[in-house]
């Protein structure tokens, strides 16, 4: 007959609070990084054409229709 120890009973439930422990830390980690991302909403929408800067102060050449 097998013997089952004590340990080996107990290593089911470790293993699997440690994956949840693992995925949460995850989880957790990945809405930290998302949210410290910075969201540009300035609106507006720059054409730049060859040898342009995009330094401010630097006016940049009209387009030509």
């Amino acid at each position: 007959m097998f013997h089952i120890t004590y340990a080996e009973t107990r290593r089911i439930p470790i293993l699997t609070i440690m994956k949840k422990l693992t995925v949460v830390t995850f989880v957790v980690l990945g809405i930290f990084a998302a949210s410290s991302c910075d969201y540009d909403d300035s609106n507006d929408i720059d054409i730049l054409i060859p040898n342009d800067s995009t330094e401010t102060g630097i006016e940049a050449r009209k387009i030509p229709n």
